[in-house]
């Protein structure tokens, strides 16, 4: 039997631990056993290249808990259990596989002559046999000569070099031919450090699938070369665990032309993720080969064990929220707490920083509120220079924390959330609450107008985890208002339930209601009072006769748990019995695998059930294995596509308690219930069709998608027709998805493609034609508004509350010369920032002499970037609607749509009357309605009009979620890179007084602003100095051109937003009426020295 004398390798030991070896040299040590016994395995440190004790801890939590108890060391736990066990000591080797592919040592192992790692070490590896992963000896030889002939040599076997040498180098391992399907994919297990395979795709195999699991947050790269025709690779994650990829589960992918070589970098949270390589087009064939890298990041020392509690609540993350604080000796520390309401990409940014910052984000994963080991997530470094940004795609739904942190210097700072072109409609902030937890909070006259009773702020909490037709009571008490309790559909907003009072004279509230099948639910926490007497702290709590106590993961060691008399009991219907019960939520498992599960227990007479989630409905139940004799409980099941399993623990008889293990597994021979891969055909475009099965979608997509392309008004009369019967069947739905995922036999325009994805990821097999045209076409393609009024809170007006309402208006999308700087004219909100960004895109220009204001300068060139971001829709049905694009932070394109409906209001005007002495008759008010947005001319019935700035406007707000986003400030740095989305922004920023901004880059200088004219480039400004008699404070400008005139004096011209020199006559009131205006005053253009620009402007952006 092997032990620590027989595995240590002296060399390797000494080799990989520099430490030990100085020691072992300046006689501390006798050799690097005498310190590995002493210290090494106590410190986890690997005595050889066979063992692996970070990934067996990783793979083993309850061996990780000894080990952290100080009850056993890793290696020691393996020696004398874990091999016996089969349980795998390092990714490379896998015991179950090196069994099945030499029955020899099978039968060995199962005569107790040895264990299979034994066999390997001692025998396998210099037998030339391969360890069971995906190492695979003879093409690690037959790659590398030199290895080949250190092993003919007897100087080392070929794994041992791949382990200590050939990794690390980058050599290839493997040429195991992976599957086509998430279930034949080659699973890689643990992906660790850098391994590299070789493979081809061709016309009968197209697609090539890598499996691979990361136990810690890691950056993942990935590069696909060696290319010899076109082949492309993207990496997937099944978040619905159905055995298929649909497009809202790919994170990203790579698609050069040609041979170019692909590559992907990202950061990826614990879980197991797909690498799909794939042909871009039939008849490329080629071979490949794959590189995969992962570098794990781990939790900070100095974060360990802080604790969680006090976090501030950002809410639900929709569009763009931004944050602004101070770091300082007294509070150096910030943090927030925010939730993900699906699956989607996000972005955080710690920037504006005078002093280094640091900015953690955080998962909570054993909801203890204190940071553990691996739940730091990311991690960056603010500095002056550059901002702190961490990014994830496809992120897991939930609730996350960000943690601030000075690192020695006092510092203002902005935190930036970004989730753009999501489908929150940024109109509330929905926080979560699980079915089984207590939140506290604060109701505050700031919060949203409750809906059914608007003179009540309310806070709404999405419910999550609960399981259909089971109750749920939920708890709201307060010693500081009138609380009242509500329940209402998220969709619809429709009250399924209200409490006021729980008794005379007791103003808390409490609820019970039964969710139904497919449906989600708010719970709103309000006010009966006044609103005098409507706020305070609270707290809510929420209980279901079946919550999910945690997640019982295919695959993994046994659950130890514990049924006690404060878990929940589940009665039946007519209150017969009465059980205890534990509920698991079942994750890991593939459609088609059959499982296993066991519950065991020596204390009571087990039950188990398995229950379909979404409805409730218990599928199966086994109270005993055999016969009354075996009071244990086992179910063998065949796990179906779209089904989430909750498995219940509980007892045969009422109200007992005790311990129990439950545990799902595999059975020794799967089963599968999936279908043979995809075989191709000749015609590509063909074969496609038979995966469309709805025969309404494949007639329109034979005749629409045989040139190659399915465009706008294509995919709307897909659309159209799935709508015909009123439903969207199942064949529908999946038909909807494939279109949306393929990217070869067809193409869509980028802005169809991701239109067309987020109506899928909305939609669903059941939905009604009604609520698929109002909510996901009517939204994405038809641009159509979400209710007919808009409610706007002015931030920066006392958080006055304007009314606006959506109206058809008429005009053209630009003038006849296509959009010119003068068509801005901002009204009636706090964009200028945004406004002052799309004035920036027109480049250089300045009024000529000689204009007047009878004639006003209105601008001469056009800008490329708004014609490249808005797309006029001629649809089907006679309307017009626009697509418009804005690039996220990270440069990816994403789209709006918005149709001629802009917002407007009542604009009064007071007629007074005279008589000939010019003595007042009489009065007269008159009320017109006109659009309340950005645009030179307000009439909503004029067909002269340019509509393209309110347009705009209306599409910002709704891909930031919301007219408060849009209309209460922000960066115009941020609005160039959204228009533009390539380049970097140089911020040119100083303090002046007691502001502390930081200082990005040295002050600007007349040259900077010359050359940025002279390459094509955009420049705003923003002013925050009040008192100076130049420009407005708080505003910001379009720099137009930077000129010197004849007597050499140098120049700087800017557009003022508000389409006038000053302010007070454009519709927005004034600051000062003494403020810097250059003739003519009518067309908005300043133009002062470059003296005077520098010392009143205190920011500069050039992209």
């Amino acid at each position: 039997m092997l032990d620590i004398n027989s595995l240590f390798d002296e060399s390797y030991y000494l080799a990989n631990n520099p430490d030990v070896q100085q020691a072992v040299s300046g006689g501390s040590f006798a050799n690097g056993l005498a310190h590995f016994n002493q210290f090494g395995k106590f410190e986890n440190r690997n005595l050889c290249a066979f063992f692996d004790g970070t990934y067996y801890l990783e793979q083993n939590p309850d061996v990780e808990a000894a080990v952290e108890q100080k009850i056993i060391t890793a290696i020691d736990h393996f020696i004398a259990f874990g091999q016996k066990e089969q349980r795998d000591p390092l990714a490379e080797f896998s015991t179950n596989n090196y069994l099945q592919q030499n029955t020899d040592v099978d039968t060995a192992v199962k005569g107790g002559m040895m264990t299979a790692y034994e066999h390997f070490v001692k025998h396998g590896q210099y037998e030339g046999r391969n360890p069971g992963g995906d190492f695979v000896t003879n093409f690690y030889l037959q790659q590398n000569t030199d290895v080949a002939n250190a092993v003919t040599s007897k100087q080392l076997t070929a794994i041992q070099h791949f382990l200590q040498y050939g990794q690390k180098e980058g050599r290839m391992h493997s040429n195991i031919a992976p599957g086509s399907t998430l279930e034949e994919s080659l699973e890689i297990k643990t992906l660790t450090g850098n391994r590299i395979f070789s493979g081809s795709v061709s016309g009968e195999k197209p697609l090539d699938i890598y499996s691979f699991t990361l136990s810690k947050t890691s950056l993942v790269n990935l590069k696909l070369d060696g290319l010899s025709a076109d082949a492309d690779i993207n990496i997937a994650r099944d978040f619905d665990e159905d055995g298929e990829i649909n497009s809202s589960e790919e994170l990203d992918a790579s698609e050069q032309e040609g041979t170019t070589a692909e590559s992907l970098s990202l950061n990826l949270t614990p879980g197991t993720y797909f690498a799909q390589v794939y042909q871009y087009e039939e008849g490329q064939n080629t071979p490949y080969r794959l590189n995969l890298q992962a570098t794990p990041f781990l939790t900070p020392a100095t974060s360990l064990n802080k604790s969680l509690k006090g976090a501030v609540s950002l809410g639900s993350i929709g569009g763009v929220d931004t944050f602004q604080g101070t770091l300082n000796k007294v509070a150096p520390v910030k943090l927030y707490n925010f939730s993900l309401d699906e699956n989607r990409d996000f972005s955080l940014w710690l920037e504006d920083v005078s002093a280094n910052a640091s900015i953690q984000l955080i998962r909570d994963f054993n909801n203890n509120k204190i940071i553990d080991k691996n739940e730091v997530i990311d991690a960056k470094t603010a500095t002056s220079d550059s901002p702190g940004v961490i990014s994830f795609n496809r992120q897991e739904a939930g609730s996350y924390f960000v943690l601030l942190q000075s690192q020695g210097n006092d510092t203002n700072y902005q935190l930036t959330l970004e989730a753009p072109g999501s489908s929150s409609t940024g109109e509330e902030t929905i926080e979560l609450i699980g079915s089984h937890e207590t939140v506290e909070g604060n109701l505050s006259l700031g919060d949203t107008p409750n809906p059914l009773n608007p003179s009540s702020p309310s806070i709404d909490y999405l419910l999550t985890d609960v399981v259909a037709n089971q109750s749920v009571t939920i708890n709201l008490t307060s010693s500081q208002f009138d609380t009242a309790l509500q329940v209402v559909t998220r969709d619809t907003g429709e009250l399924i339930a209200e409490n006021d009072n729980l008794a005379p004279g007791n103003t808390n509230s409490a609820l019970s209601f039964t969710p139904k099948v497919g449906e989600d639910y708010i719970i709103r926490v309000t006010s009966f009072a006044p609103v005098a007497n409507s706020t305070g702290s609270f707290t809510l709590t929420t209980n279901t006769t079946s919550p999910i106590v945690g997640n019982l993961v295919f695959g993994q060691p046994a659950i130890n748990g514990k049924l006690v008399a404060t878990d929940l009991i589940r009665s039946t219907p007519a209150g017969e019995s009465q059980n205890i019960t534990d509920d698991y939520l079942l994750t890991g498992i593939n459609a088609g695998q059959q499982v296993k599960i066991n519950l065991n227990s020596t204390e009571f007479d087990t039950y188990l059930e398995l229950v379909n989630r979404v409805t409730g409905e218990v599928i199966a139940e086994n109270d005993d294995i055999s016969n009354t004799s075996d009071r244990n409980s086992q179910l063998i099941f065949t796990a179906q596509a779209g089904i989430e399993y909750v498995v219940r623990v509980t007892s045969f008889d009422d109200k007992v308690t005790g311990n129990y293990t439950l545990s799902a597994s595999a059975l020794s021979s799967q089963v599968s219930v999936l279908g043979s891969s995809q075989v191709s055909v000749p015609n590509a475009f063909a074969n496609f069709l038979t995966y469309i099965k709805a025969p309404e979608v494949k007639n329109i997509v034979s005749t629409h998608a045989a040139d190659g392309e399915l465009n706008r008004n294509e995919m709307l009369e897909i659309y159209k027709q799935v709508e015909a019967d009123n439903t969207i069947s199942q064949l529908e739905f999946d038909d909807l998805t494939t279109l949306v995922k393929e990217t070869t036999v067809f193409t869509m325009p980028d802005s169809v493609r991701f239109l067309s994805n987020n109506v899928v990821q909305g939609s669903k097999a059941g939905m009604t034609a009604i609520d698929f045209e109002n909510n996901l076409v009517g939204k994405w393609f038809k641009g159509t508004p979400e209710g007919s009024t808009v409610i706007f809170t002015a931030k920066y007006d006392s958080n006055k509350v304007y009314n606006y309402t959506y109206k058809a208006v008429q005009g053209n999308l630009f003038g006849a010369n296509g959009p010119t700087i003068g068509d801005i004219a901002q009204n009636p909100f706090g964009n200028c920032y945004f406004v002052a960004g799309l004035g920036s895109m027109f480049g250089q220009q300045r009024p000529p002499k000689g204009t007047t204001d009878d004639n006003p300068f209105r601008g001469t060139t056009t800008a490329q970037a708004i014609k490249d971001m808005i797309v006029e829709n001629n649809d089907p049905d006679g309307s017009t609607s626009y697509t418009v694009r804005f690039y996220n932070r990270e440069g990816k394109a994403e789209y709006v749509t918005v149709d001629k409906q802009l917002i407007t209001e009542n604009q009064l005007t007071t007629i007074q009357y005279v008589d000939e002495q010019k003595n007042p008759i009489r009065t007269e008010t008159r009320s017109k309605t006109i659009i309340a947005g950005s645009a030179r001319n307000t009439e909503i019935n004029d067909p002269n009009n340019v509509l393209w700035v309110p347009i705009l406007e209306r599409a910002y707000a709704q891909w930031l979620g919301s007219y408060d986003k849009m209309g209460n400030g922000g960066s115009s740095a941020i609005v160039q890179y959204h228009i533009k989305g390539v380049g970097d922004t140089v911020l040119y920023s100083r303090g002046k007084g007691a502001i502390p901004y930081a200082l990005k880059k040295p002050e600007v200088t007349f040259q900077t602003l010359f050359d940025a004219f002279q390459q094509g480039k955009s420049v705003t400004a923003g002013n925050s100095y009040k008192g100076n008699k130049v420009f407005f404070s708080s505003h910001a400008y379009a720099v137009t051109d930077a000129y010197s005139d004849a007597n050499g004096v140098q120049h700087v011209v800017v557009y003022n937003p508000h389409g006038q020199d000053v302010g007070a006559d454009a519709g927005v009131d004034g600051e000062y009426k003494d403020i810097r205006v250059t003739s003519p005053r009518l067309d908005g253009f300043v133009d002062v020295t470059f003296d005077e620009f520098r010392e009143t402007m205190s920011e500069f952006r050039v992209l």
